[in-house]
């Protein structure tokens, strides 16, 4: 433990001018062990973070927001570490530990902290408490993450950028009665002298901190197996969640859920990274659906679908944000953008891959055009408006990662991903992605990654050349004809 000085950093508000982590500190592995109150509404917690000096410094920063650090404590080279004083930056939400001795480059630590955060209440993220009323008009409560895109530093301190990946050993207390889940399979369980259980979690594959994931409810769950055609013994479960008196209603999309996971794992030509994937349907929920690695939150009639009866239009919603969010698992979450100027990068291609799926999974035509139509017409719609902006774009502030969340990042980066699909051909488009995903599995990436994979599968192509001239610029070209006598003429300028 530690004693130490704090204060707050008075930043210059004329330029809201985000301020990334510097590259000296880089995390390795955490150890997360949190202790929900479920009735007061806070967390107790505790992590061990690994960290990994990449150049010689006397400071470590990480990010939090609204959480009470305690204690910490920080031990490497047989030493202990003397924390000489802390200090907040608030608008970056930035957290500086000054130390008495330099860190050494290419030196292995650990980090450990003692805090306390917040469940959240009327507001859908960070770690938050839901409901819904069961057939007796009971209010049953559930408590539910939503870290994405930087929320996770709400829950525990934590370098909270992308390209800051690290294994994650999870650990929550659950009420009575109540089961949790998260990114892995549990690992173990054991009964608190006050009855709430304590839940271990498997280690995690490598991945950044946003898709970090815990549910915590009394639902109930019915269980598929996926398997890979072209792999012998690969098999893993999928599950849905909801209530008791609803789970039966959730068979439709745990078929598709499965049906897609082999799709995808053929067409990327990898096996599903996770040893399981759980689709939880959320009641109250601020997105269709969150692609947390091996733990995907739903909004709950995306999960609640019955597809004899209902119609086209919900149909499609649920084909469409199932194979998008499951498509999420190899392109965002095995392959991470490396900062949030190329969120397109996941969501544009996920939003692609799903148009993709359900050509693939579905034999109605008239489904897919509905599906891939509504995308490219919502995209053109904003795309000629005042509030359109490049794909790719400057991150300047953290509200700029937000709003980058917009038919722009999805779907008009669907709709040009789609063009390159058929301007370079089904087969090389496959190629390059496979390329692409194998390369950079486990670690960050950007659009010039991705153009180079493409190239470098069909060389006759400069893919990056033509389509910069699409990310970097905003609005779409119209084209102008003018015949006069027996000349033409053929002007273009942006469409507004």
């Amino acid at each position: 433990s530690s004693q130490f000085n704090s204060s707050i950093i008075e930043n210059d508000t004329t330029f809201d001018r985000i301020e990334r982590l510097p590259d000296e500190i880089k995390p390795l592995h955490y150890e997360i062990d949190l202790q929900p109150n479920y009735q007061q509404l806070y967390i107790i917690g505790r992590s061990k973070i690994e960290i990994l000096c990449l150049n010689r410094t006397d400071r470590i920063v990480l990010h939090k927001k609204d959480i009470d650090i305690q204690r910490m404590a920080v031990y490497g080279n047989g030493l202990k570490y003397h924390i000489l004083n802390v200090q907040q930056d608030l608008k970056n939400e930035l957290f500086h530990i000054q130390l008495d001795h330099h860190l050494i480059g290419g030196h292995h630590y650990q980090l450990h902290l003692w805090f306390k955060s917040q469940i959240v209440v009327n507001r859908r993220y960070g770690f938050y408490r839901s409901y819904y009323q069961n057939r007796s008009k009971q209010t049953r409560y559930l408590y539910v993450t939503q870290l994405s895109p930087t929320d996770a530093r709400m829950v525990f301190p934590c370098f909270d950028e992308p390209s800051m990946k690290s294994t994650f050993k999870l650990s929550i207390t659950c009420l009575p009665g109540y089961s949790a889940l998260s990114n892995m399979p549990v690992q173990s369980y054991s009964i608190l002298p006050n009855g709430h259980t304590l839940v271990s979690f498997a280690t995690t594959v490598k991945m950044s901190t946003y898709l970090v994931g815990f549910v915590v409810s009394d639902f109930e769950n019915l269980a598929r197996y996926s398997s890979n055609v072209a792999l012998i013994d690969y098999y893993f479960q999928v599950r849905t969640w909801t209530s008791k008196e609803n789970i039966k209603q959730t068979q439709d999309a745990l078929k598709l859920a499965t049906a897609y996971i082999s799709l995808f794992s053929n067409l990327f030509n990898i096996t599903f990274p996770l040893p399981k994937l759980d689709l939880v349907a959320i009641p109250d929920f601020a997105v269709a659906g969150m692609e947390n690695w091996g733990l995907i939150t739903i909004m709950q009639d995306k999960l609640l679908c019955d597809m004899q009866y209902c119609s086209m239009r919900n149909y499609a919603s649920t084909a469409s944000v199932l194979a998008h969010e499951i498509a999420h698992q190899w392109f965002g979450n095995l392959v991470t953008m490396k900062w949030w100027n190329d969120l397109w990068l996941k969501e544009g291609f996920a939003t692609f891959a799903s148009q993709l799926g359900c050509k693939f999974m579905n034999r109605d035509l008239n489904l897919c055009r509905f599906i891939v139509s509504a995308a490219h017409e919502n995209a053109m719609q904003f795309d000629s408006s005042i509030y359109s902006h490049p794909i790719h774009q400057p991150i300047e502030s953290q509200i700029n990662i937000k709003s980058q969340f917009d038919s722009i990042s999805y779907r008009k980066a669907a709709s040009l991903i789609r063009m390159l699909y058929h301007y370079i051909g089904p087969s090389s488009f496959v190629q390059g992605v496979q390329k692409f995903l194998r390369k950079y599995e486990y670690g960050n990436a950007n659009n010039h990654d991705l153009w180079r994979s493409f190239t470098e599968v069909n060389d006759l192509i400069n893919v990056g050349e033509v389509m910069d001239t699409w990310i970097y610029q905003k609005n779409y070209p119209l084209l102008t004809m003018k015949i006069k006598s027996n000349m033409v003429n053929i002007s273009q300028s942006p469409f507004m």
